[in-house]
């Protein structure tokens, strides 16, 4: 019985934490759109990434994963992963 009450805390614990996948947008910067080279995408100091040359990127991360999304000489933004749209726009 133990046995069995461990296994359902774990598949618990597991549904909850969110659906993983790769998520996909580009930064831009939010007055005239265009977009951001380079800039930092992180959930953690093991999940980041940056954007490429065009300002899109893709990082894989749960659903309810925050992405703290920054470039120099912007303000940082924190987007769910779940919420992310096709761009993230960045304000100076």
């Amino acid at each position: 019985m133990k046995q069995l009450s461990t296994l359902l805390f774990l598949l618990l614990a597991l549904a909850a934490r969110g659906q993983q996948g790769t998520f996909e947008a580009i930064v831009v910067d939010a007055r005239n759109g265009q977009p951001l080279p380079f800039a930092s995408i992180y959930i953690n100091k093991v999940s980041s990434t940056i954007s490429n040359a065009e300002g899109r990127f893709l990082i894989n991360a749960d659903s309810a994963d925050v992405l703290n999304i920054s470039y120099v000489g912007y303000k940082p933004q924190r987007v769910r992963a779940a919420r992310l749209g096709g761009s993230v726009g960045l304000e100076i």
